[in-house]
């Protein structure tokens, strides 16, 4: 079978047509902070420790509303003071608007709640990317912490066989075009 320039055209459209889709767009959500000398003891919290938390989330998500539990996260992290927290396991991400102090609640498996409150950052139902001040508490206790969140998408990197295949189409291309010009002279 013999190569045209159309064939390869179509295989380098092709290698293309695998782009993400814009509503599968996942949004980076991480957290840092310091828990405050009063902050009580737990899996989750403990007097001056540091906390650090990372998940991802779709950019658009449902069901959404303010106090609507959200599953759709994955990949989710937390240490404390530095030591992975692996047990209990994240069950929702509870967001609400300001009014109800903003920001999310993390719920776990085990009853556990870990709260932050500031700005309303998705409880429509679509985040807002960018970096905001947080307080944090256990169980929707008052603020005995503090730190920020930040919510950002994270650059895109094309697949190795992307890559390959693109590559590949661009020197058979090369090569067309060189046999043509030998065929010609």
């Amino acid at each position: 079978m013999r190569l045209t320039l159309p064939m390869l055209l179509l295989g380098l459209i092709l290698s293309f047509a695998k782009l993400p889709n814009a509503n599968a767009t996942l949004v980076d959500v991480v957290g840092t902070g310091t828990w405050s000398s009063n902050a009580p003891i737990s899996s989750f919290s403990s007097p001056n420790d540091t906390w650090d938390f990372s998940f991802n989330l779709p950019q658009s998500f449902s069901p959404s509303g303010n106090g609507v539990p959200v599953t759709q996260f994955s990949n989710f992290d937390y240490s404390l003071n530095g030591s992975l927290v692996s047990s209990p396991t994240l069950s929702s991400v509870v967001f609400y608007n300001s009014s109800n102090s903003g920001l999310f609640d993390l719920n776990f498996n085990d009853g556990e709640t870990v709260s932050l409150y500031g700005s309303d950052v998705g409880s429509s139902g679509t985040l807002t990317l960018g970096t905001f001040a947080a307080g944090i508490a256990m169980n929707d206790g008052s603020a005995t912490g503090s730190g920020s969140v930040s919510l950002s998408i994270p650059s895109a990197t094309p697949e190795p066989s992307t890559l390959v295949l693109f590559g590949t189409g661009i020197f058979l291309m090369g090569v067309m075009v060189s046999r043509r010009r030998s065929v010609k002279v």
